[in-house]
């Protein structure tokens, strides 16, 4: 951990008992809103760690999670990973077991010749309601119904660009997104 203030090197996270570390390139972090002193980190290696600031070490570990960009939050007990693969590319794990208690399949069109490749995924930060991702790949958003088994509430196709990034408001469920070639925009209904 780096302090920009002092700008100096202010905590090395080290392994826990009987956790690792990250053997490739970290993509996405996030502290946990109910537990200020968790910070996840998740990225090419497969692996998303739960970081203990107090201890200053790994405390668990989630072996799995393809995270190859910002597709990482955390919203009561549960973590959200989008994935960069051909399957299970959402994936929501409880934070109190660290196991699996969802795992969605993006393309539900097995004639489709593309596949999606997950780099953002959020969940809504103003209710419990939705998640939102987006891909490459398929180019696709989509917004999950997380009160009707994640059905997708609604798509949107971006053809030739793919969807990097995107963030819900705090205050409804409005959000911004952005991606390869230029692209930015704003959802306000769904």
């Amino acid at each position: 951990m780096y302090d920009d203030f002092k700008k100096t090197v202010s905590n090395v996270l080290r392994a826990g008992v009987s956790c690792t570390t990250h053997e490739n390139r970290i993509l996405a972090v996030k502290f946990l809103k109910d537990h200020p002193n968790v910070l996840l980190s998740a990225g090419w290696d497969n692996t998303v760690i739960l970081w203990d600031m107090r201890t200053k070490s790994s405390s668990g570990q989630i072996i799995g999670p393809q995270v190859y960009g910002e597709a990482l939050d955390c919203q009561g007990n549960y973590i959200l990973t989008g994935n960069s693969r051909e399957e299970d590319q959402i994936q929501i794990f409880d934070i109190r077991t660290l196991k699996s208690v969802t795992a969605l399949n993006w393309n539900t069109n097995p004639e489709a010749n593309k596949k999606a490749y997950i780099y953002t995924a959020q969940f809504s930060k103003y209710n419990d309601e939705f998640i939102g991702a987006g891909s490459t790949g398929l180019n696709e958003m989509k917004i999950l119904d997380n009160q009707r088994s994640y059905q997708v509430k609604q798509v949107f196709y971006k053809k030739d660009r793919a969807i990097l990034c995107l963030d819900f408001f705090n205050l409804s469920n409005k959000f911004v997104y952005c991606g390869s070639r230029g692209l930015l925009g704003i959802v306000t209904s769904f």
